[in-house]
């Protein structure tokens, strides 16, 4: 991984190809990406900045009230990032269009939805419209994700980008809770 590219194998439709993840260009074809949000972060590694990547890669963030950037996290580069497979979507009304194109037409769902949206830091944040775009896919069969589901399952099954990637996000949390384990220690 040099180059800053991973090749991520995932069948699609014939005709249909995912390109590959490029750590360089900030690209996670069919996934969802993660980057801390310090302080916050480096108390709970659970809870992160997280936005939705296209069929091409390009992250979509709801960053504020009404607002959608493409292909720009509000906090900078993704440190981690859970692939996502397009075959598992089930969204009815699609069922004439191939996996990718269902895939990218749920995420234009799901920002139309939350460009018409306040931000705040509790409800309706980044979180919710990754959670509201998989619920619109009906993603692994059903529309009953959540943040704290979400949260669990980049923490336990997302990839680091590399280890750069891996020192941002965890090593305050390692830092600060090892100073909390050693003056309880010596205290």
């Amino acid at each position: 991984m040099s180059n800053g590219n991973h090749h991520e194998t995932v069948q699609v439709e014939e005709g249909e190809e995912i390109p590959d993840v490029n750590y360089e260009l900030n690209r996670f074809p069919c996934a969802v990406v993660y980057q801390p949000f310090p302080p916050l972060t480096w108390l709970f590694p659970l809870i992160g900045h997280m936005g939705i990547a296209d069929s091409q890669g390009r992250v979509h963030d709801f960053q504020g009230p009404y607002t959608i950037i493409q292909d720009r996290m509000m906090l900078g580069r993704a440190t981690r990032y859970l692939p996502l497979d397009p075959n598992q979507i089930r969204a009815r009304s699609m069922e004439d269009e191939s996996n990718l194109q269902r895939w990218d037409a749920c995420i234009a769902l799901g920002d139309a939805e939350y460009s018409r949206r306040t931000h705040n830091l509790l409800f309706d944040n980044c979180n919710h419209h990754v959670v509201h775009c998989l619920n619109v896919m009906q993603y692994n069969g059903g529309s009953y994700h959540g943040c704290f589901t979400l949260w669990l399952w980049m923490f336990f099954c997302g990839r680091f980008v590399g280890f750069r990637g891996f020192l941002i996000t965890l090593f305050p949390f390692l830092l600060a809770y090892g100073a909390l384990v050693a003056m309880l220690l010596v205290f």
